[in-house]
């Protein structure tokens, strides 16, 4: 397994806000032209925003950066996790997604598939993304993963989850995060 420990705040003073258009807002209580302070973070080349109140984690030990809201009015907050890693077959995107689905779908609990397909990020690059619906610890979850191919065999894996009832305040949150993402120009 892929061992990495690279995250860090960018302290060169950037803000991701303009990323976050005026309609991307997390929450309907918000002004409507109220657009979520971010920061930006880097993690082993991976450069990516925060809202300015969510928590943000390197966890080495899983090759991965876990943002989490502050919202505490849930049982499941809304959160993002990143993940580098390999894929050593180097498989189409569109295979690699239908093996991926189908070991969701064996793996989580109440799993449905909402929706499986292969999209542009503004990085260029061709992403794919599988959102779903499942149960983790009694709690209805929606999620979204996303899968952007790197160079050689790199790929970034994006998980985004929330409680299946929040997830309409933070979808596009979740979509202005991932469009965000500054994928490394290469990925050893």
């Amino acid at each position: 397994m892929l061992r990495l420990n690279c995250g860090r705040r960018v302290s060169d003073g950037t803000s991701m806000r303009r990323f976050f258009g005026r309609n991307e807002k997390p929450c309907d209580a918000e002004p409507a032209d109220a657009a979520p302070v971010a920061e930006a973070w880097e993690f082993c080349g991976v450069r990516f925003g925060a809202p300015a109140d969510w928590s943000v984690e390197t966890i080495p030990d899983m090759n991965g950066v876990l943002l989490m809201s502050p919202d505490q009015e849930c049982d499941f907050p809304a959160n993002l996790w990143l993940e580098l890693n390999r894929d050593p077959e180097r498989r189409p995107l569109e295979q690699a997604l239908e093996e991926y689905a189908a070991r969701l779908a064996g793996a989580k609990l109440d799993f449905v598939l909402r929706s499986k397909s292969c999209l542009e990020h503004p990085s260029g690059r061709t992403m794919g993304l599988v959102e779903y619906t499942s149960v983790q610890d009694g709690i209805p979850v929606t999620q979204w993963e996303v899968m952007l191919p790197l160079s050689g065999n790199g790929v970034l894996f994006v998980q985004a989850s929330v409680q299946s009832d929040l997830f309409p305040r933070y979808e596009g949150l979740f979509r202005a995060m991932i469009r965000a993402i500054e994928p490394p120009a290469s990925f050893l």
